[in-house]
């Protein structure tokens, strides 16, 4: 029997990655995810998306984080006070 592979719009993908339209997009246009282009529509496979960006989590440098277009939380500095 043949799979079924499930394609998707950047939109619904957006919704369920939880990640914006245009980061998806830039990350598509720099050929970091696969799509396919049906005229002007971009289709994406739901979980090879899903497995890549696992993939690059688990890669990602601890200190650095994945970069998903949300900024990591830096630490903030120590203020003493004088006196």
């Amino acid at each position: 029997m043949r799979e079924i592979k499930k394609y998707v719009g950047l939109i619904r993908l957006s919704q369920q990655l939880g990640l914006s339209p245009a980061w998806l997009k830039a990350e598509a246009n720099a050929g970091r995810i696969p799509h396919l282009m049906v005229g002007r529509r971009r289709l994406f496979h739901l979980e090879q998306v899903e497995e890549i960006l696992l993939q690059r989590a688990r890669s990602a440098d601890s200190t650095k984080g994945l970069d998903l277009g949300v900024a990591l939380p830096s630490k903030a500095p120590r203020v003493g006070l004088n006196g």
